[in-house]
Formats: C-alpha cells, sequence, structure tokens
C-alpha cells in the first residue's frame, strides 16, 4: 500500500522492484548510524542526572537559560564520548516547547585529519523548557532534559 503510494505520487518511473530497493536502502542508511550500547546510555544518564539546572530542580533566572542547558548537556555528553547535533536558535524560539535533539559519537582524529562523527540512531536528548514567569525580561526558565 505504502510503496503503491509512493510509486503514484514520486517515483512513477521507478518499478516496484525498483522502488523496494530502494526504500532498504534507505533504511540501512539510517541503520548505518551509530547505536548506543546500554552502558553508554547509563553513562550519559549519569553524567546528565548531575546537573540540577537539567532536571527542573534549579531554574535559570536569565535570558540566554535555554543556550546555557545546552551548553552543560553538550559537555556532560563529551565527557562520555559523545556530542549534541548542530541545534538552531529557531527550534527554541518561545516560552514554552519542547524538542528531541539528535546526538552523534565525537569527531575522532585520524591521521591529523578529522574524521566526520557518526550519528546516534537509537537514543536522542528530550530537552523541554517553559518560562515560569509572566515576565519575560524576569526569567525563571525551567529545563528538563533527559536521554530517550
Amino acid at each position: 500500500m505504502v510503496i503503491d503510494a509512493l510509486k503514484n505520487k514520486f517515483y512513477k518511473h521507478m518499478t516496484k522492484k525498483e522502488l523496494k530497493g530502494l526504500i532498504k536502502e534507505i533504511i540501512n542508511e539510517v541503520k548505518n548510524g551509530y547505536k548506543l550500547s546500554s552502558k553508554e546510555k547509563k553513562s550519559i544518564s549519569t553524567e546528565l542526572a548531575k546537573h540540577p539546572e537539567l532536571s527542573g530542580n534549579k531554574k535559570f533566572n536569565r535570558q540566554g537559560g535555554k543556550s546555557e542547558a545546552l551548553s552543560i548537556i553538550n559537555k556532560a555528553l563529551n565527557s562520555c564520548g559523545f556530542e549534541l547535533d548542530m541545534v538552531t536558535g529557531d527550534l527554541l524560539l518561545g516560552e514554552k516547547g519542547s524538542r528531541l535533539l539528535t546526538i552523534s559519537k565525537s569527531e575522532v582524529e585520524s591521521f591529523g585529519r578529522k574524521m566526520p562523527s557518526e550519528s546516534v540512531y537509537n537514543s536522542g536528548i528530550s530537552f523541554s523548557w517553559e518560562n515560569l514567569n509572566s515576565d519575560k525580561f524576569n526569567p525563571n526558565i525551567e529545563i528538563i532534559a533527559y536521554l530517550t
């Protein structure tokens, strides 16, 4: 059913067999990212738990609170050999929101060159925020961030 819909809408020039092959190729490409082990998940979760700012127990009382929280997350990930993928400012606009942030294995140097990092496909950082104060100039931002 899905293959017929794709064929009719986007891939009219392909046979069903070719389209099935393309779908398998895409799935394999996604699976070829990096899979976090249970040990790595526990290590990252432990590092994130060391920061009360990321569990909602300590609020950010200035405008740059979300950026500061991202910095804390990235430092925790770096200590475990991982890093946040790029987070653009438009993803974090608003007084309240939630995003699933992607992470990657840290870049590895090989023969003096940085090798591209592998994206993690089985986990990410759930990042939620809310300004608990109605005064935008005097924020009280609660942030909750954890590994999924």
